[in-house]
C-alpha cells in the first residue's frame, strides 16, 4: 500500500476516486457521469491512470485544464496567485503512472482524497444522475452519517438494460451470516477516515477488494444507510474482468479468493447458504422492486432510466 498522505480536510463532502488503464473508450463517458452531476461543487474528483497508452491521458488533461499531474489542486492555485489566469479543473489530483493494480491505484487515489466519505467509478462504469443529489441531501439531514449505498444497474456494450438490483437496508446481525452482497462497488459512499484506519484496500485481492473492505468498516463499528435508487451503473462488457458472471460461473479464480475471503471472517459454506436465504427473506421487497424495474426497462436504452 502507498504511504498515506495526510491531506488537509476541506469543505468537500465527497471524494471521487476513477481508476483507469486503457479505458480511453469509456473513460470521458466516466468522468462526465461525475462532472456532470447536481451537488458536484461539493465534490472533488481525482483519477488515477495506470500508465494507460491509448487516449486516456488526453481525455483525463482535458478535465483537469492545465492541472499538472501528480499535484494538488491547493498546490497549484498557490502558483497561480499572482497570475490572472483561472484554474477551472475539474479534476482536483490526478497521475499517469505503473501501479499495483485497481486496489492499489484506490490507495493512490484516497490518499490525496480531502473529503468526509470517498466512493469510486470505474473507468468502464458509470454513477447515474442524481446520486450524488441523494447522498448530499441524506447527510444534510443526517450530518454524522458514515456510510451511505443505492442500486445497480447493470447494461451491455450497447448500453441496453439487462438488470437491476435495488439492494436493501442490511439487518446487524446479517453480517455474520452472508458474505456482503448486498452492497456494490461504486454504489458504495464511505467514511475515509475509516478506510484510513483500516490501511486501505488490500492490494492481494483482485476480485474481492470490495466486499473485504465492507466487512472491514462493520468490523469498524458502521453500518450502511440504504436509499432506495439506483447508484451505480454496471458496464458489462468482453474486457471486463467480472461481467462474465452475470452469464455463467464465476472462474476458479474468482472463486478461489471468494472462499479465501469468506474463511478469513469466518464464514463456513454453510453459514452462506443459510445467510444467501436470510438475505432474500429479509429483502424481499427489494428483490420485487429489482425484477419489476428489471422487466420493465429490460433492453431499453440506460438514457431512458435516466430522464
Amino acid at each position: 500500500m502507498h504511504e498515506t498522505i495526510m491531506v488537509h480536510i476541506v469543505r468537500t463532502y465527497i471524494s471521487i476516486v476513477i481508476a483507469n488503464y486503457n479505458y480511453g473508450r469509456f473513460l470521458e463517458d466516466a468522468i462526465k457521469s461525475v462532472v456532470e452531476q447536481d451537488g458536484f461543487d461539493k465534490c472533488e474528483l481525482i483519477v488515477v491512470d495506470g500508465g494507460s497508452t491509448d487516449n486516456s491521458v488526453e481525455i483525463i488533461k482535458k478535465y483537469a485544464n492545465g492541472l499538472p499531474p501528480n499535484t494538488l489542486r491547493s498546490e497549484w492555485d498557490k502558483d497561480l496567485a499572482t497570475d490572472d489566469q483561472r484554474l477551472t479543473t475539474k479534476i482536483s489530483w490526478w497521475c499517469s503512472e505503473k501501479d499495483g493494480g485497481q486496489s492499489d491505484a484506490f490507495n493512490k487515489g484516497f490518499a490525496h482524497a480531502r473529503g468526509r466519505l470517498g466512493c469510486w467509478v470505474n473507468a468502464d462504469d458509470l454513477l447515474l444522475p442524481g446520486t450524488l443529489k441523494a447522498v448530499l441531501d441524506l447527510l444534510a439531514s443526517h450530518p454524522n452519517c458514515e456510510w451511505i449505498t443505492g442500486g445497480m444497474v447493470f447494461f451491455d456494450a450497447d448500453e441496453k438494460i439487462m438488470w437491476m438490483r435495488l439492494g436493501m437496508q442490511p439487518l446487524s446481525f446479517m453480517w455474520k451470516w452472508m458474505p456482503g452482497w448486498c452492497i456494490g462497488g461504486p454504489s458504495s459512499f464511505f467514511s475515509l477516515e475509516k478506510l484510513r484506519m483500516v490501511g486501505g484496500f488490500d492490494v492481494g485481492r483482485y476480485y474481492s477488494m470490495d466486499v473485504d473492505l465492507w466487512y472491514k468498516l462493520f468490523q469498524c463499528g458502521l453500518h450502511p444507510h440504504h436509499i432506495k435508487r439506483y447508484f451505480w451503473g454496471f458496464r458489462a462488457h468482453e474486457a471486463s474482468k467480472t461481467a462474465h458472471t452475470l452469464k455463467t460461473a464465476m472462474s476458479r479464480d474468482m472463486l478461489r479468493e471468494k472462499l479465501k475471503l469468506f474463511e478469513t471472517y469466518g464464514l463456513s459454506i454453510w453459514k452462506i447458504r443459510i445467510g444467501s436465504v436470510i438475505l432474500r427473506l429479509s429483502g424481499c421487497l427489494g428483490l420485487l422492486r429489482s425484477y419489476w424495474d428489471s422487466w420493465r426497462y429490460s433492453k431499453r436504452s440506460l438514457q431512458s432510466l435516466m430522464k
